[in-house]
């Protein structure tokens, strides 16, 4: 009986001593919600990428977003809009958030973003899930807009995201290849 009270107890004192673990559950949100939810709808190049410790000492990833289109918000063409996300690597430490959005430089992106509080610095709605890269169709040149997720222990690189596969319905590869006309429709559709 005392073995099992020992027991239980050093089982007690280990759970106390083992930080709670923590996870974030992001909502699917349609590219309809995306627009609500944004305060700026952009198409942009990202033309720097740079990890950064925030006020809190956190280290958040900082893009450097030349505005090419806009389709919500305040923001001209040729601006330059920051767009944080939580994580990246500074001097060898790495804090990885999953489902954060990641950046590289040249990359051509489509973004949802919301504003910070800072008024400066703006955040991807719905994390990863706000962001797509525009890729030309390998088939027709065409502007192909894509999203992929890549874990963090891979570096992450636009010009090799796959393609997405040629069977989808034909909603969602509309979806998937104009998302700038079908923003601009469903705000059209909001006067």
């Amino acid at each position: 009986m005392r073995f099992i009270f020992q027991l239980a107890s050093a089982a007690g004192l280990v759970a106390a001593l083992v930080p709670i673990a923590g996870a974030t559950t992001i909502a699917n949100l349609s590219v309809e919600q995306k627009t609500d939810a944004s305060d700026l709808v952009v198409r942009g190049t990202v033309e720097s990428v740079e990890a950064i410790y925030d006020e809190h000492g956190h280290i958040v990833t900082r893009a450097d977003v030349r505005v090419t289109e806009v389709l919500k918000g305040d923001a001209e063409v040729g601006d330059y809009v920051k767009v944080e996300s939580a994580g990246g690597t500074i001097d060898g430490i790495t804090m990885m958030v999953p489902a954060a959005a990641r950046y590289s430089e040249g990359e051509d992106a489509f973004l949802f973003l919301s504003e910070h509080s800072d008024g400066e610095t703006y955040g991807t709605v719905a994390m990863e899930a706000g962001k797509y890269t525009v890729r030309p169709d390998p088939l027709t040149g065409n502007p192909l807009v894509v999203q992929f997720s890549v874990p963090y222990d891979r570096a992450y690189d636009a010009r090799f995201i796959p393609f997405p596969p040629k069977a989808r319905s034909e909603e969602h590869t509309s979806e998937l290849q104009s998302p700038c006309n079908l923003v601009c429709r469903l705000l059209l559709e909001k006067k």
